[in-house]
């Protein structure tokens, strides 16, 4: 009966790890890499350009996930909602995940 209640408390635990592991790579993946760790760091890496569909978006939607905007000369630094809403204003050049 011992040897019973070891196996559930196992199965337990190994059921609360894949929770926890499947919950930080869906975080991940929603958030960004830098999900929590407040990283929104000017690299090449984190670079996303505003494409000509994205400016000309007709609507953005009101999700609130902000982006830092950099405009063309990289000395307007601006924190916005998302990256639709900065990439809307023909300043911007590029954005990166995370407020400024």
């Amino acid at each position: 009966m011992q040897k019973k209640a070891q196996i559930g408390t196992i199965i337990i635990a190994v059921i609360i790890i894949g929770v926890v592991v499947f919950s930080v790579v869906f975080l991940n993946k929603v958030f960004g890499e830098d999900f929590g760790s407040g990283n929104s760091k000017d690299t090449d890496k984190n670079k996303n350009f505003c494409s000509d569909k994205s400016r000309n978006a007709d609507a953005c939607i009101t999700l609130y996930k902000p982006v830092c905007g950099y405009s063309n000369d990289a000395q307007k630094i601006k924190t916005y909602s998302n990256s639709c809403v900065a990439c809307q204003n023909s300043e911007v050049e590029y954005y990166a995940s995370g407020e400024c």
